[in-house]
């Protein structure tokens, strides 16, 4: 389809009242994409055309969305609608129309002409007289911010204004449908876009897309047949590899357990770890991602949105509740000022927090990839956990889920443990005392209690389920982590897991993160 160049006519409307025809839906209604970060980014690439608008203004993304919004607000125009948005704090209607008939002109209007190629984009407001300004204003930036041509896309935004934006947000399906639409760029296995598309596929459960991506990450990967022979001839599986590493944990003070970020089989794994870890007195659990322990510490306590950002994955919450329940005292040991000195800052904050001060403190860490090496790498830089036992002479109990994480379709078991010295005669391989391959899948079977939800919708939508009691000191389902969430495609129906003895908090979000439902579920409900 041909693309509008920046020249021609541009029309900008403010008005309060409407007359004219019922518009048109316009047909470009499919190449519109929405960004939303600080501000929301919007598109036409049909048209290549770009501006951005204030974050709280929503926009419909579809033409039966657009269709409602008119219905309610009685809209009339002989040109098309290309966009419809909408907002509530100042009240008003952002409608843009592309077509060649004039809008219909009063003195509550306000006309500001461009040129755009002998076709007219009209940005018209609705509101009350009391929004007006605020509306003129908001109209006025976004014109400002209008590109047309072959530059329309270039630095308008970043991923990480996605982001940063989404980091009060626990809509993931919007922000992930946000970060989907920054390419992968070609030959980059490891780019950053990928990484946080595979972040915000991993927050959700019945993705489709999330094993594609994982095997896009690690094609990059070779494996070597002599480590993967290893792992073949190894037994120590399932139930003796957990033995195993309970029986190796009695012996010590500290024990360091690492995960890849977008792996939540690895948070599972420490999961099902916790309960005997603290029956042979493990009393403190660090962790790297969390912002602050100071609020998990108080009495009826539970993770929210402020926890951190990698711990509102569903099952990094569950981790975190599991261990509240068991009585853990939570520890966050990042270095947060920013200096170059972060692995030594760690281990000093790990230390000042649980064994400066309690002499008896059996302490788990859950730290990122490489922070539990017991030796340099290649560069010759030492990481934590070896800084840790050089200044405290504490030497921890190291264990990978992430070092031979690519040889994990090697073993028949869902655990597999296997010793560093297996691997001495075969090569270089990361130093640590013990490498866990993790097979674990996300099983919800084993909750007594299910629901079926069906999705009526004609579009795939996010499921979320909240703890009803987690909703204490001004905590809401805005804020809060769900204990479960997950796609389900349009019409067809997911079997959710529902707490036991525990009311559940359902609500369901599109895929511009609007609420379609809100409601409370028991485990009785049918």
């Amino acid at each position: 389809m041909k693309c509008i160049s920046p020249f021609g006519k541009l029309t900008i409307i403010v008005l309060l009242f409407f007359t004219a025809c019922s518009p048109k839906i316009s047909k470009l209604i499919p190449y519109n994409r929405y960004i939303k970060g600080f501000s929301t980014h919007l598109y036409n690439d049909s048209l290549s055309l770009y501006f951005n608008s204030p974050a709280d203004i929503t926009y419909a993304n579809t033409s039966s969305a657009i269709k409602k919004k008119l219905k309610s607000s009685r809209f009339k125009s002989k040109n098309d609608i290309l966009f419809y948005g909408t907002t509530t704090d100042p009240a008003y209607h952002v409608i843009i129309t592309i077509g060649d008939q004039q809008e219909s002109k009063s003195s509550k209007k306000v006309i500001i002409d461009t040129l755009l190629n002998g076709r007219s984009l009209h940005f018209i407001g609705l509101s009350d007289p009391a929004a007006q300004i605020a509306l003129k204003s908001d109209l006025d930036k976004m014109v400002k911010s209008l590109k047309i041509g072959e530059n329309y896309i270039d630095q308008n935004n970043t991923v990480m204004d996605v982001v940063n934006g989404a980091m009060n947000s626990n809509q993931f399906y919007q922000t992930l449908s946000e970060i989907k639409q920054f390419p992968i760029p070609k030959n980059q296995g490891n780019s950053f876009e990928l990484q946080m598309q595979l972040t915000y596929g991993s927050f959700l459960a019945n993705n489709p897309d999330y094993n594609s991506l994982l095997a896009l990450n690690e094609s990059t990967s070779k494996i070597k047949d002599s480590i993967a022979n290893v792992i073949k001839n190894d037994n120590t599986g399932n139930d003796k590899a957990i033995d195993k590493i309970v029986e190796l944990a009695k012996a010590k003070r500290l024990v360091m357990i690492n995960e890849n970020h977008f792996y939540p089989n690895h948070r599972i794994f420490v999961t099902n770890l916790l309960k005997q870890l603290k029956a042979i007195g493990y009393n403190y659990i660090a962790l790297e991602a969390l912002n602050s322990d100071t609020a998990l510490n108080k009495d009826n306590a539970y993770p929210t949105l402020a926890t951190g950002f990698y711990t509102r994955e569903q099952h990094y919450g569950n981790l975190l509740r599991t261990a509240k329940q068991l009585g853990f005292s939570f520890v966050s040991y990042e270095n947060v000022d920013g200096s170059k000195d972060r692995e030594i800052k760690q281990a000093n904050n790990l230390y000042e927090k649980t064994f400066a001060k309690d002499k008896n403190a059996k302490v788990l860490v859950i730290a990122g990839i490489d922070h539990i090496l017991e030796k340099a790498d290649d560069r010759g830089k030492k990481w934590m956990a070896q800084l840790f036992f050089e200044k405290f002479n504490i030497d921890p109990l190291t264990i990978s889920q992430t070092h031979l994480n690519l040889y994990r379709k090697f073993s028949p078991y869902t655990y597999q443990l296997i010793s560093y010295d297996k691997f001495k005669d075969i090569g270089k391989v990361a130093n640590v005392d013990l490498f866990l391959l993790n097979n674990q899948i996300e099983d919800w079977s084993d909750w007594p209690n299910k629901f079926n939800y069906r999705n009526q919708q004609q579009e795939t939508v996010q499921v979320s389920l909240f703890y009803k009691k987690e909703f204490i000191n001004g905590i809401t389902h805005q804020l809060a982590i769900p204990y479960f969430t997950c796609l389900v495609p349009a019409k067809q129906t997911y079997q959710l897991p529902l707490a036991v003895n525990e009311i559940s908090y359902l609500v369901v979000y599109n895929k511009l993160g609007q609420i379609l439902t809100k409601e409370i579920i028991k485990a009785d409900h049918h």
